[in-house]
């Protein structure tokens, strides 16, 4: 029911789902599905849980999107952590292991977040990520100098000079 009004199962059989929804929401309602799975199998290692997400506009054709969040769900199965094959989920194109990458970024997320609510670093930075993340995958898909690297440091070290927080300049 917490999720019922930003998120819409479209197909559920077998072990597979396809929902659409609210991004955050379908984020955080991932995570409820991982944390259930693993409740109800006993924590069992054998028994992994794999999936995907694609995010897209609301006028985006839903047959992309699914065959997007597919591919999606495919490098999550693939992916590998260490010697943990599978239990992973894909999020912006990165396979993030469930237990020990998926919680790094979510933390890092969560500070990001706090740090911009409270006007301690612009919000421009989620642009400039943005804009980064897209230049990264253009540059390794050309097989370019990755310039974005030097870029995104230059970015952030001029804004740590700019902003007043200690906690904000530790953080950047």
């Amino acid at each position: 029911n917490h999720f019922k009004e930003n998120t819409q199962i479209i197909y559920s059989g077998g072990d597979d789902l396809f929902i659409v929804g609210r991004w955050d929401a379908i984020i955080d309602l991932a995570k409820k599905i991982h944390s259930d799975f693993t409740r109800w199998v006993c924590g069992n290692p054998k028994l992994t849980l794999s999936g995907g997400v694609h995010l897209a506009t609301a006028k985006y054709p839903i047959v992309k999107a699914a065959d997007a969040a597919k591919h999606a769900e495919d490098k999550a199965k693939n992916h590998i952590y260490g010697d943990i094959e599978k239990n992973a989920f894909t999020l912006f194109g990165y396979g993030l292991n469930w237990e020990y990458e998926f919680p790094l970024v979510e933390d890092l997320k969560n500070e990001l977040v706090h740090f911009i609510d409270k006007d301690n670093i612009p919000r421009a930075l989620l642009s400039s990520i943005s804009n980064f993340y897209e230049k990264s995958k253009d540059q390794i898909e050309k097989d370019d100098t990755q310039t974005w690297i030097w870029q995104i440091s230059y970015t952030i070290s001029r804004m740590k000079g700019r902003v007043r927080s200690g906690e904000a300049k530790i953080f950047l």
